[in-house]
């Protein structure tokens, strides 16, 4: 699995429900949406730094995503119950999701068959507030990682991803995600399958596009900022996004607006 260090890492796999279809029922009063509202679905991104996506959709769910990384190619492959999406598959590698009274409480996820890893969810009404990382070595869990989201309406102003560095059990290590300003359009990942296996990456959970934040760790802090063009259903059609000095990635998003 990837462990990502770039905040603006938008797209992954995995879900806490179906992948719908983006759809825009106001008009902008700055313009930028002609009136006529079309529901859109994201067929496909490219970036910068040649980490690509391609969606496929089987009756308004996503069920498969290719992903291209130079020579790499993963495909995932996704599985539903009704509209509850069940697994995820990957060549060997399965994800399996559980639910307790229909939200989301476990993500187990084994390679060639063995159980190595599992997900602990807690939600708060239908968002995440808290994710547990658990190894699993013969059947005995260990706890590896923390994530504590906190929201603002509908909006993540904050992560804190707390792990174990020396694989001891503690949690001895701490990064905090900070989410300052949004603008007032829609985020195409927003509610989608794009969260699990980029758990540090709290711009999943926000329904609007960030626009700048800062990480902070070991009293460090970096800042971080996106601009956006969007089409005239109010979605990015492409984001520039910048971590403090370390240059800046773009990523170019193409719909299907129907």
């Amino acid at each position: 699995m990837k462990r990502l260090t770039q905040i603006f890492m938008f797209v992954a796999l995995g879900s806490l429900m179906t992948f719908q279809a983006c759809k825009d029922d106001t008009t902008d009063p700055n313009g930028g949406n002609t009136g006529t509202t079309k529901t859109c679905t994201l067929t496909s991104t490219t970036s910068s730094d040649g980490d690509n996506y391609d969606f496929t959709y089987t009756d308004g769910k996503v069920t498969k995503v290719v992903n291209t990384y130079g020579n790499e190619t993963d495909t995932y492959v996704l599985t539903y119950s009704g509209d509850q999406l069940t697994q995820i598959t990957n060549g060997t590698e399965v994800l399996k999701l559980m639910y307790t009274s229909g939200k989301l409480s476990r993500v187990e996820i084994s390679d060639d068959g063995d159980l190595y890893m599992a997900y602990v969810v807690t939600m708060s009404g239908t968002k995440i507030s808290q994710l547990e990382v658990y190894g699993i070595d013969a059947g005995t869990e260990t706890l590896w990682e923390r994530y504590t989201y906190t929201y603002t309406g509908n909006n993540c102003t904050k992560l804190l991803d707390a792990f174990d560095t020396d694989d001891d059990g503690t949690l001895d290590y701490e990064v905090t995600y900070n989410m300052t300003s949004f603008d007032s359009k829609k985020n195409p990942y927003y509610n989608t399958p794009m969260w699990l296996t980029e758990l540090d990456n709290p711009t999943n959970f926000c329904e609007n596009n960030v626009l700048l934040g800062n990480i902070v760790a070991d009293m460090e802090s970096v800042s971080f900022s996106a601009t956006y063009s969007y089409n005239d259903q109010n979605l990015p059609t492409q984001a520039v996004q910048s971590l403090g000095g370390f240059g800046s990635t773009t990523v170019n998003l193409q719909y299907d607006c129907k």
